[in-house]
């Protein structure tokens, strides 16, 4: 509809443009009248018309050149002009026609808008076909009668001349009077389905439409009757228009005999084709069963390939769901377990069994009390108003609360304010002041970093040390588990060295030689060196003479020296005092002194501050490069500043009240008394363990652990590998529920092959240390006779 629709708004603006140049050619006369008006209407109009203006300068041009060549055929180059009557008749008939084809195109553009392939709507059901044929009737009338002017033979001769002159230039005005007519036969032909379509039963015609006549019929009645092959054949002359009517048919005859032949070509070849007998099989050619083989061969193979696609994704799917329901199982076991050691601690609790936590070195937790001047220096620095107290030296030491009015000035903002994220400046000076007084050398304080306990030093240093998974760190077995589970977080590889246990846990350089050699085979890169002094979990202590041989190794092979001293308060033996690393190197001078790379740890967790939960600690950077000390201050940086209460701890164990202060007796009792009291905790414990069948311990030196090893009877493994575990979980699980003593079993740690240990702090009050120790006697004797 919408293409019929468009044809007819085409139909409607041809014949406006077409009857706008009949007007101005009869009030103008001619061609040369309809170029005038043409140029003044081009000047008036305004831009938004322009598309319509070139379609209606068209219609104009054709509309002149059809009346030129109407004029040429009735007397071009006539030496007379015709009398005035006749030129007045002459523009009346062009008026009227003007009047009457204005009327006829636009029934004409009205018949158009119907859609000839479907049923046009009532209101637009086109013309009768009576109407339609009179308005072709009175068309011909109207050609016929712009040809009919009388000429003067002469001047019709002359034309003829001229025509055959000017073959050239007609055949184009030909050519546009055809495309004329056959533009008003297009809207008529357009017109006639339309005609034809039924109409609604709302809207019924009056009268039914007649039958269309036969199209010779048609034409025969166009010019009242006359047959123009007839009058052709017949010699007889014929008018302008009864030749182009003439022509016209000729060209129809033309269109039909070659439409037949195509037609007849289609229908022989439909018949040729039905004459092929059904089922007669047809020979395939070589070329195309390849070409079916191939294709046949690719859709196996195809199909194949998506069996074993969804094979692949059915048994991908099928691991997915059973390692989700393996790791939830787990994850139920795991809580089941939670579940079962909480029932067992309540069950111990509920027999009046207390929980003795013996597994982490936590001071406080097991009844150590905290330093008076620390914690006096403490509460004024978080609470300085109790400064501006008439008798606050009554309540607080003098020297203490001198030592908080200088830190709370060290401080800006106080210590709610933030520090360099190096620590605080005054606090790094004291850091540097404290070794210099240790080891006779002096400490650089922009080379010191203070961090939230030592541990975050230590992660911090191992971050800058390690790059990917080829570099090494060798860590001493046993081991504290901060630096096997730092080296994984960050990437690196932990390459284990094994310490004597026969030699009091001592340091075997052959042992340590094959460990490296072994990792450099595998690929491996040996940065960084961890040694634990005095040691965690074994307890034993390095004497000065070790320390030379761990530093000539490093700068032999080029490796940084991770020296954790934070258990350097802590000694309970006087063979081998605590001499820290940085001194031996000073001491055995170059080129160790300048050439060994070192970073030493220190805490206020540990010693006899115990203050694990300020989180207080410090890093010692020597003969780093200055880059990378910058490149570890940018990333100390991302956490802004360590604490500012542990920085404070720091400062007042480092520096403590020195003789004459008033706090110094108190403060030097109370450390030298909890220095005493480790030690007797100390011998309590290797000597209970030493006394006990199938076990044997070091003396534990220094630092807070005891690490003896069990020698399990065969039974008792086959009861842990029965339940899925090692020797030495079984056995600390059963102290668990016998005793409520918690210990940490020596698989945590690493150990050789083939033994068994177990870790306990001797941090237990000496009150509760004798009880802890009779509890550990009597399990261990039972436990030993139930798995005989």
């Amino acid at each position: 509809k919408k293409k019929g629709e468009k044809k007819g708004k085409k139909g409607k603006k041809d014949a406006a443009s077409l009857f706008a140049a009949l007007a101005e050619e009869g009030d103008e006369g001619g061609a040369g009248g309809a170029a005038e008006t043409e140029e003044v209407e081009e000047e008036e109009a305004p831009p938004a018309k322009k598309k319509g203006e070139k379609k209606e300068k068209k219609g104009k041009k054709d509309v002149a050149s059809l009346f030129a060549a109407l004029e040429l055929e009735d007397g071009e180059g006539a030496s007379e002009e015709p009398p005035a009557p006749v030129e007045e008749k002459k523009e009346k008939k062009k008026k009227k026609t003007a009047k009457d084809a204005e009327s006829l195109f636009a029934a004409l553009a009205e018949g158009a808008e119907a859609e000839p392939a479907a049923p046009a709507p009532p209101a637009k059901g086109g013309k009768k076909k009576a109407e339609a044929q009179a308005e072709d009737a009175e068309l011909d009338a109207l050609m016929e009668e712009l040809n009919q002017p009388a000429k003067p033979a002469a001047a019709a001769e002359t034309g003829k001349k001229k025509k055959k002159g000017k073959g050239a230039k007609e055949k184009p005005e030909e050519e546009d009077i055809d495309a004329l007519l056959a533009s008003l036969d297009g809207p008529k032909k357009a017109e006639e389905p339309a005609a034809a379509q039924p109409a609604a039963p709302s809207e019924a015609p009056k009268e039914a439409p007649k039958e269309a006549p036969k199209e010779g019929a048609e034409e025969d009645e166009d010019e009242g009757g006359e047959d123009v092959e007839a009058m052709a054949a017949q010699g007889k002359e014929l008018t302008a228009a009864q030749k182009k009517k003439l022509k016209r048919k000729q060209r129809e005859k033309e269109k039909k005999a070659g439409g037949g032949k195509a037609e007849g070509a289609e229908g022989e070849a439909g018949e040729g084709a039905a004459a092929k007998k059904p089922g007669k099989p047809v020979k395939e050619s070589a070329a195309a069963k390849r070409i079916r083989e191939e294709m046949e061969k690719r859709r196996k193979i195809e199909e194949e390939a998506r069996r074993l696609q969804e094979e692949e994704r059915a048994r991908e799917e099928a691991e997915a769901r059973a390692a989700e329901e393996e790791e939830q199982r787990k994850e139920e076991e795991r809580q089941k377990k939670k579940e079962r050691e909480k029932a067992k601690r309540e069950q111990l609790r509920k027999e009046g069994k207390e929980i003795i936590f013996t597994n982490v070195g936590n001071p406080h937790a097991l009844g150590a009390k905290p330093l008076s001047f620390i914690r006096q220096v403490l509460s004024l620095c978080a609470a300085p108003f109790l400064l501006e107290r008439p008798d606050v030296t009554s309540i607080f030491a003098p020297d203490a609360v001198a030592r908080a009015k200088k830190l709370i000035n060290a401080f800006k903002g106080g210590v709610g304010a933030y520090t360099d994220s190096r620590g605080n400046d005054y606090i790094r000076k004291e850091i540097a002041h404290f070794i210099e007084a240790r080891d006779g050398y002096p400490a650089n304080p922009d080379h010191i970093f203070v961090t939230d306990g030592a541990s975050v030093a230590v992660r911090m240093c191992l971050n800058a040390l390690i790059r990917n998974s080829t570099d090494g760190v060798l860590v001493p077995i046993p081991q504290y588990p901060l630096y096997s589970a730092s080296i994984s977080l960050y990437g690196g590889s932990l390459v284990p060295y094994e310490l004597d246990e026969s030699k009091g846990w001592g340091m075997n350089m052959e042992t340590l030689k094959k460990a490296v050699q072994q990792a450099r085979s595998e690929g491996k890169l040996v940065r960084g060196m961890v040694f634990i002094n005095p040691g965690n979990p074994t307890g034993q202590c390095l004497s000065a003479d070790n320390l030379k041989e761990l530093i000539e190794f490093a700068v032999k092979e080029r490796i940084v020296l991770m020296a954790d001293e934070v258990y350097q308060e802590n000694i309970y033996q006087d063979e081998r005092p605590f001499v820290s690393a940085k001194k031996v190197m000073h001491d055995m001078g170059e080129p160790f002194a300048s050439q060994l790379e070192l970073l030493s740890f220190h805490t206020v967790s540990k010693g006899t501050s115990g203050e694990c939960g300020l989180r207080g600690g410090y890093v010692e950077m020597t003969n780093i490069h200055p880059g990378t000390i910058e490149e570890v201050y940018k990333c100390a940086s991302i956490n802004l500043c360590p604490n500012t209460m542990g920085q404070i701890a720091i400062s007042t164990m480092l520096n403590p009240p020195q003789p004459g202060d008033p706090s110094f007796e108190q403060h030097h009792k109370e450390r030298s008394e909890e220095l005493a009291s480790l030690r007797r905790r100390a011998r309590m414990v290797t000597d209970a363990f030493n006394s006990l069948e199938g076990m044997t311990c070091n003396y534990t030196e220094g630092a807070m652990y005891s690490f003896p090893q069990i020698r399990l009877p065969p039974k008792a493994l086959e009861a842990a590998k029965a339940l899925g575990k090692a020797g030495d979980v079984y056995y600390c699980l059963k102290l668990l529920e016998a005793t409520g003593i918690s210990t940490v079993p020596g698989s945590g740690f690493g150990q050789e092959a083939g033994t068994f240990h177990l870790r306990t702090t001797i941090l237990p009050r000496e009150e509760v240390m004798a009880d802890f120790v009779n509890k550990f006697k009597s399990f261990h004797v039972q436990f030993m006779n139930d798995h005989r």
